[in-house]
């Protein structure tokens, strides 16, 4: 069943989901029985490689405006209050103007998101399962049940969960950051990394011939986990400012990665302009990292 060719039009995907990370997991079990119901959906954490090496925004913009027959915004407290999720929506409102039939909100709580009216039919999400709303969301694309489009059984993963102290895996991360910066920077002739803890904030400067070329101080706390997240602010040269962040996070236990990942929104730590939303294990956050560092580096020497 391929919805989109046999409504006689051109889109690729039948639906494509916009959402907050907090609701990652419900939507993502969603769109599982949605593909295997034989829908096409495009959905971000099925399109890794899709996405690979381009350029987010434009990628995004592309998919939002031109590449699905339906959007469903799944709005949350966290959906109006997130960067990303704000970016996407302007690109969802500029199709919308044109295809009235476009958008399809679901709501997990009665956050006010700007530009969609009070007045356009909404799902209410609370207290209902995932499958219950794929199944509502499979009778609105195809008019047909679950059970009359499925093409295959579809069969819930166990749910991994791993416990964990935030405290204790944040300290591991600052630790880890320090000595892999050390390691790093001890292989490049002439360069040094200092590093002192003061008052909660571990300050760490990189040093080639004796002149700082890159500032990074690291946060016990964030933004938006509170003590137990962690915030970083890295800036090329001599770090100036009193306070400031340029990207925030909190440890999460991540299924795809089996590991704890943090979850970081990333300002411009890593990539310039904001790199948005990533979900990173330790290595890779200290290979982009690095990455960052060392571009700075050449441009400023």
């Amino acid at each position: 069943m391929v919805i989109a060719e046999e409504k006689g039009n051109n889109y690729e995907y039948d639906v494509v989901f916009s959402l907050a990370g907090e609701q990652r997991e419900y939507v993502e079990e969603v769109a599982t029985v949605l593909q295997d119901s034989g829908i096409k959906v495009w959905f971000y954490r099925f399109k890794e490689l899709e996405l690979w090496g381009k350029n987010q925004i434009d990628a995004f913009a592309e998919i939002f405006t031109k590449r699905a027959r339906y959007c469903v915004i799944f709005i949350s407290k966290e959906y109006t209050e997130k960067i990303w999720p704000n970016l996407e929506r302007q690109f969802i409102q500029s199709r919308w103007l044109t295809d009235p039939d476009y958008l399809l909100p679901a709501r997990f709580d009665n956050s006010l998101v700007i530009g969609i009216p009070d007045t356009i039919a909404y799902i209410n999400l609370e207290g209902k399962t995932s499958d219950r709303f794929a199944e509502q969301l499979i009778q609105k694309i195809s008019n047909k049940t679950v059970k009359e489009a499925v093409k295959k059984p579809h069969f819930r993963t166990p749910k991994v969960k791993q416990d964990f102290d935030p405290i204790d895996i944040r300290n591991e991360w600052i630790f880890y950051i320090v000595e892999e910066l050390e390691n790093r920077v001890s292989k490049i002739k002439g360069m040094k990394l200092s590093h002192d803890e003061i008052e909660g904030v571990m300050h760490t400067r990189v040093l080639l011939n004796n002149n700082i070329v890159y500032s990074l101080n690291i946060y016990k706390k964030a933004f938006f986990a509170g003590d137990n997240g962690i915030s970083f602010c890295g800036t090329p040269g001599l770090y100036h400012s009193i306070s400031g962040t340029n990207a925030t996070g909190e440890f999460i236990w991540s299924k795809e990665k089996e590991c704890v990942a943090l979850k970081l929104l990333d300002l411009s730590l890593l990539e310039s302009p904001a790199g948005g939303e990533k979900l990173l294990s330790k290595d890779e956050f200290i290979e982009a990292l690095w990455n960052r560092i060392c571009d700075e580096t050449e441009r400023i020497c």
